[in-house]
């Protein structure tokens, strides 16, 4: 028999004239991608992959960076939407094969926690409701009978909400370039309190500390269906008025975590009627806005927000 001949990837080194380009490509300026380039390769690619494609150096010195994240979710989670005769370790092993990879299976109590790893290109499997409907795709292709028994993108509908306070939120929008669509509720007469023993162990499962009833929610929704979305302080909102604008540059704010964050300008942010900086969208809340022990008045904010521009403050910021 002969020999199979043997299979090079040669992946070339990277200048910082590449990294440079590769972030104009992602939105930067030419002045803030030659920053990055200068300062550091990492911050352009690591923990990531730099991915060569052919001719792309011939038509403008493109990069692509396919990113990696790692997403925990749960086998019982998954079974509340899906009904197949799959196991924890087929799923593992059919996912890997047509879809994002399962790094690994582990058994918890009475549940099983797949860490899944998810390219930026699939962010759509970024969720417990988007790898059910890729196990709905894949797993009758190797005979698992499969099907899903609840649809949340059907059964959570509703037309119009029945308006139970006086309070309200204006939200104004200075670019329509910046945000594609914000939905928003004011909830009135919260009671702040720990969340129910389930919805806090299937957080901590995923590898996410729950907080109170109210946080542990959006992150829950989160987690379930891939939907970021944020809760403030209704109180804390001068003039219960939301802005989203673009920042000026040296404009800072103090995120959730209590660290300062200096903007490098043309982000989009949220500020108030009184100019304060209340969220960093796409990347964490301000602490200002954030929701407190005696805390009563809500707002439920669920944005779709300019990906791109979210992606490069993200770079420059570090957060």
């Amino acid at each position: 028999a002969k020999k199979k001949p043997e299979t090079k990837i040669i992946i070339p080194e990277l200048t910082e004239q590449d990294i440079a380009n590769g972030a104009e490509s992602m939105g930067a300026t030419k002045a803030e991608a030659d920053k990055l380039a200068k300062e550091s390769k990492e911050i352009m690619g690591m923990p990531s992959m730099v991915v060569y494609i052919g001719g792309a150096l011939l038509l403008g010195g493109i990069i692509l960076l396919v990113t990696k994240m790692k997403k925990k979710i749960t086998y019982n989670w998954l079974l509340d939407y899906l009904d197949t005769e799959a196991d924890p370790y087929e799923i593992q092993k059919y996912l890997s094969l047509c879809g994002p990879s399962v790094e690994s299976v582990e058994k918890i109590h009475d549940d099983f926690v797949f860490d899944i790893e998810i390219t930026s290109n699939r962010i759509d499997t970024a969720s417990v409701f988007g790898i059910t409907q890729e196990a709905l795709a894949f797993l009758p292709q190797f005979n698992k009978k499969t099907f899903i028994k609840f649809d949340p993108l059907k059964n959570f509908v509703f037309k119009k909400i029945k308006q139970k306070t006086e309070k309200k939120m204006n939200i104004e929008i200075k670019d329509s370039n910046l945000v594609y669509r914000v939905s928003a509720v004011v909830l009135s007469g919260v009671k702040i309190k720990e969340s129910p023993k389930k919805l806090k162990q299937r957080l901590i499962d995923c590898g996410v500390n729950p907080i109170n009833n109210v946080v542990d929610v959006s992150n829950y929704i989160r987690i379930a269906l891939g939907q970021p979305c944020h809760i403030f302080d209704y109180d804390s909102i001068g003039g219960a008025r939301m802005i989203i604008r673009k920042s000026t540059k040296g404009e800072t704010l103090t995120t959730l975590d209590k660290e300062k964050v200096v903007l490098p300008g043309d982000d989009i942010v949220i500020s108030d009627a009184k100019g304060n900086l209340i969220d960093q969208p796409g990347i964490m809340g301000a602490f200002n806005s954030s929701v407190k022990a005696d805390t009563k008045n809500l707002v439920l904010f669920v944005p779709g927000f300019n990906g791109k521009m979210v992606r490069r403050t993200s770079m420059l910021t570090g957060k």
